[in-house]
């Protein structure tokens, strides 16, 4: 079952919610992608028009730009993915606000 649609056609019937979850993922994932890929873009654009003010050498231009592009995508693909969960939780109604205050009366 290494389809994804397989698998969401799979436990449709007991996950109601499984198709919405897997497409939020799928987004978040992508998003992620991209806020890798234009937060690189942008540091090094921002490196080569700055480069005479700089105290590093334009051969280490690489290094800023791929920690920081890889910190911003984990971080922005860990947001989505939260809230992927919650969302998954809530259509699965076992973990709502109003579940949360049925447990504590």
């Amino acid at each position: 079952m290494s389809d994804i649609k397989k698998v969401t056609e799979h436990y449709s019937e007991k996950h109601p919610g499984m198709k919405s979850y897997v497409q939020c993922q799928s987004r978040a994932f992508m998003t992620g992608m991209g806020a890798t890929a234009a937060s690189f873009t942008a540091l090094y654009i921002a490196q080569q028009l700055l480069a005479n003010s700089l105290p590093y050498r334009q051969k280490y231009f690489f290094i800023g730009p791929i920690l920081i592009g890889a910190s911003v995508g984990y971080i922005v693909t860990s947001q989505r993915t939260k809230s992927c969960q919650r969302m998954w939780l809530a259509a699965e109604d076992k973990h709502t606000y109003l579940t949360e205050v049925e447990k504590e009366s």
